[in-house]
């Protein structure tokens, strides 16, 4: 038989906006699993000296991974003996693209580097066939597909979990910061096909000052965990389960504010 294993699955920290309660949620639920992979899906970093908006934040991009890395290694140690994963989303991938910071200043401020993030460099993986790239930005245990996710519309899971998902396999992102339950993709409101996805929303602050304008009611805390066949070649069955758990929504978080 096929070897199964757990795995727990978040995005999108933003560190240093992260939120206490969540990341506290987010260390119990570990706890509880007792994952054999433990997966972050990007957005760890908010990267904010590499945005190419005005901003007013007042920390420094040390600030950022000092945050950013205590918050791993405390993710790490509830994690036990699992595999922690790290897969870079948009917002990490600004610190070392082109046209962000200044190429003589790139190498310096590369979070991958020990000298900026020992914790994410001495313990966490980071796949070297992951890249923050549209076609090839995935990591996979089984039929199950763990992604940043690239797209932000109303159906940006479901065509990715066709395009970067495997047949009968579950598409697993964040980006949006919208958490979604399991669901099969559709042709047409009659018509499933054999794709499955689910987004891990985020687990950063809900309320920063610059979405005020934006529509953000779907933003909530969330995780994905679920177990997965480590299956070889292809299956016309889903050898997976998996659930999206949610801590808070946008509107429960403001309410108690």
């Amino acid at each position: 038989m096929p070897k199964s294993v757990k795995f727990v699955s978040f995005a999108c920290t933003h560190s240093p906006l992260q939120d206490p309660e969540a990341i506290e949620w987010l260390i119990k639920n570990i706890k509880e699993i007792k994952p054999d992979y433990t997966i972050l899906m990007g957005d760890m970093l908010e990267a904010a000296s590499a945005s190419r908006w005005d901003n007013e934040e007042q920390w420094s991009l040390k600030e950022e991974f000092m945050s950013a890395d205590n918050m791993l290694k405390d993710i790490r140690r509830a994690s036990g003996s699992a595999k922690t994963v790290f897969l870079p989303g948009n917002h990490d991938d600004n610190i070392v693209s082109i046209n962000r910071l200044d190429k003589r200043l790139r190498g310096l401020c590369d979070y991958r580097k020990e000298h900026n993030m020992p914790e994410l460099f001495n313990n966490w993986l980071q796949p070297t066939q992951y890249t923050f790239d549209r076609t090839r930005g995935c990591f996979r245990l089984g039929q199950v597909t763990f992604s940043h996710g690239y797209e932000c519309h109303s159906s940006s899971d479901e065509m990715q979990s066709i395009l970067l998902g495997k047949p009968y396999g579950l598409f697993v992102s964040g980006h949006t910061h919208r958490p979604i339950p399991v669901t099969q993709a559709k042709r047409t409101a009659t018509v499933p096909l054999p794709y499955w996805y689910a987004n891990a929303g985020c687990l950063r602050l809900l309320d920063p000052e610059w979405v005020k304008r934006k529509r953000t009611h779907l933003w909530g805390h969330g995780l994905v965990c679920g177990e997965a066949s480590l299956i070889q070649g292809s299956r016309e069955s889903c050898c997976w389960s998996a659930e999206t758990r949610i801590f808070q929504m946008k509107n429960d978080y403001t309410s108690k504010r």
